[in-house]
């Protein structure tokens, strides 16, 4: 079994409960699904939209390896919600990067 890439979009004025919520839950099952089947399932990542580094809401600094201009191919996106998508321009990039990923992405969520 290939192991499938879950992004979760990061962005200045996330809700880090956005982030960190499904982000965790998932960790949790991928760690069943390795006990159990002795396989990893999810290669979990958090990508940023702008830049390396983001800041959400509460004033938590995230650094990534990912942004959405070298992530590999994603299996699902999460995306999380907050203030920081307010900003028009903001919107603007992520949802021209979510269209233009729908064709190959098996799943796109939303916190």
């Amino acid at each position: 079994m290939v192991s499938k890439n879950v992004a979760i979009l990061g962005f200045d004025g996330v809700n880090t409960l956005d982030l960190s919520g499904p982000l965790e839950t998932l960790a949790i099952a991928r760690r069943a699904v390795e006990q159990t089947a002795g396989m990893k399932d999810y290669n979990l990542m958090v990508i940023a939209l702008e830049g390396t580094t983001f800041t959400s809401q509460s004033g938590v600094v995230t650094r990534t390896q990912k942004t959405i201009n070298n992530a590999p191919p994603l299996d699902t996106i999460v995306i999380p919600g907050g203030a920081g998508f307010r900003d028009p321009l903001r919107l603007q990039n992520a949802s021209k990067w979510i269209a233009n990923r729908t064709g190959s992405v098996r799943r796109i969520v939303c916190v």
